[in-house]
């Protein structure tokens, strides 16, 4: 069966975003009451907590006394680690491969302990070990790759959460063909943390900044979903969520976009980022962007030009095409999950349809 996980903050940029007559609209309401974040039960990832707030507790109610007690444990065995380590070194030189679990077991006591900047050291010691021992884009050094992502990103910086998540995807793509499951899941991940920057703000610094971070990200849904379509010969069941994504950001820049109708505005080509933050590292490559002006006699266009608007409508379009071919192409659809991929499709061109509307000058 398919597993649906409700998640409002997926969704926050688009009703941020939305015109405030649309906000009412039952078909909206109702598609993001779906919150469209699903995947077969099969196919479900694993993730991590990329914060503290996400962890269960072990224990509830303990005393002063005792979490004293836990504490000081703690650190008796982190400085215990700490010895290991050295030992180890001693023994194995600056790249034996047990540094590798070594660095990690103290780096995850260290989280614990939240000192989070060291932590984050000692994860990045067993990452670079790691790459020295099975090479630059090996699967041994994804684990390690997550944890510096969940240390960083308690002490909030963002900026190198962004950069682990791209790599994290660079060698997933490297190493796994499209049509690995494994490679979907990476994709999932990368396109997650990107839209988690941009429903809270993490690295744009203005409106206009997201939007055009959301275009980017539209671009590269489409790109990995191309890479996706062409190895598995047309849409698969396993591309679901990412088909959904982009639907979902797609809907957000087109509501964006009819917001702006009256008074116009000005975006780059979404080709690379062009932000102070990309601006600072010398491995992205940017041509110099092209901006795209419109204004409000660029919404006096029919629908099925190409204005701003009804470019990311008719994208929306293209997903729906896309899950109406895996409704005709997949077998294994069992009878509840073919209902429910039917509800998004009618949720999707009902949000389209009003969008349309909205996008007519009144």
């Amino acid at each position: 069966m398919i597993r649906v996980v409700i998640n409002v903050l997926c969704w926050s940029l688009l009703f941020a975003l939305m015109p405030s007559a649309m906000a009412s609209d039952p078909a909206t309401n109702e598609l993001a009451s779906l919150a469209v974040e699903a995947v077969p039960e099969r196919f479900v990832l694993n993730q991590f907590c990329l914060n503290s707030s996400c962890q269960q507790l072990s224990a509830t109610g303990e005393s002063d006394q005792d979490a004293l007690a836990d504490y000081e444990a703690k650190v008796l065995a982190s400085q215990q680690l700490k010895q290991h380590l050295e030992d180890l070194r001693s023994i194995e030189g600056s790249y034996g491969n047990s540094l590798i679990e070594a660095h990690r077991q103290y780096g995850q006591l260290l989280l614990e302990l939240e000192l989070h900047e060291a932590a984050a050291l000692e994860f990045e010691q067993a990452w670079h070990i790691s790459r020295v021992n099975h090479g630059l884009y090996s699967e041994e050094q994804l684990p390690h790759l997550n944890h510096m992502i969940e240390a960083y990103a308690e002490l909030k910086r963002w900026e190198e959460v962004h950069d682990l998540h791209q790599l994290g995807f660079l060698v997933g793509s490297r190493i796994y063909p499209p049509d690995d499951l494994r490679y979907v899941l990476a994709a999932e991940l990368y396109t997650a943390w990107q839209w988690e920057a941009l429903t809270q703000n993490k690295l744009a610094a203005n409106s206009l900044g997201v939007i055009q971070s959301a275009r980017e990200l539209s671009v590269l849904y489409e790109t990995i979903l191309d890479r996706i379509d062409e190895a598995a010969r047309g849409p698969s069941l396993s591309s679901l969520n990412l088909i959904l994504g982009k639907a979902r950001t797609d809907l957000a820049i087109a509501q964006s976009v009819v917001r702006l109708r009256h008074y116009g505005g000005q975006f780059a080509d979404p080709q690379c980022r062009n932000d102070g933050y990309h601006q600072r590292r010398r491995n992205v490559g940017c041509r110099p962007p092209t901006l795209v002006s419109f204004g409000p006699a660029d919404f006096m266009q029919s629908p099925g030009t190409y204005s701003l608007a009804g470019l990311y409508i008719r994208q929306v379009d293209d997903a729906i095409l896309r899950l109406e071919e895996i409704l005709r192409l997949e077998t294994e659809i069992e009878k509840g999950e073919r209902a429910w991929i039917e509800t998004l499709v009618t949720m999707l061109r009902a949000e389209s349809d009003s969008l349309l509307r909205s996008s007519r000058p009144r």
